[in-house]
């Protein structure tokens, strides 16, 4: 008959800190995620309803937007365009610029230039 006994072993408090800290931040970026995942959905909702109720998209025009939006994304994420990549904070300027929609009401990116400068 064999018998195990568990030994029992003192782990240093910083491999406790690393331990925790790194399922703190799997956790984060999970939720994180989800979190982005679904304000996408929503907002995405919201511009299509608009799209159908207030222009008369049809589903064929709406997949076509969804898959420009889904385009304009996958080019951000990746090289840009001609290798100069570009943030949704650059085509809100851009859209403000070109036809004088401000979406940033609040000039939180203007504050966010100013601590770049710094």
């Amino acid at each position: 008959m064999k018998c195990y006994i568990k030994q029992q072993k003192l782990i240093p408090a910083s491999k406790i800190d690393d331990y925790v800290n790194e399922c703190w931040d799997k956790k984060y970026d999970e939720m994180f995620s989800h979190c982005k995942q679904d304000i996408i959905a929503q907002v995405l909702s919201v511009c299509l309803n608009t799209l159908a109720n207030r222009f008369g998209f049809g589903k064929k025009r709406l997949l076509d937007f969804l898959s420009d939006v889904e385009g304009t994304f996958t080019i951000m994420d990746g090289q840009g365009i001609f290798g100069k990549r570009f943030t949704t904070v650059d085509l809100i300027k851009q859209i403000n610029q070109d036809y004088g929609i401000n979406l940033d009401k609040d000039n939180m990116f203007k504050k966010e230039e100013n601590k770049n400068d710094l």
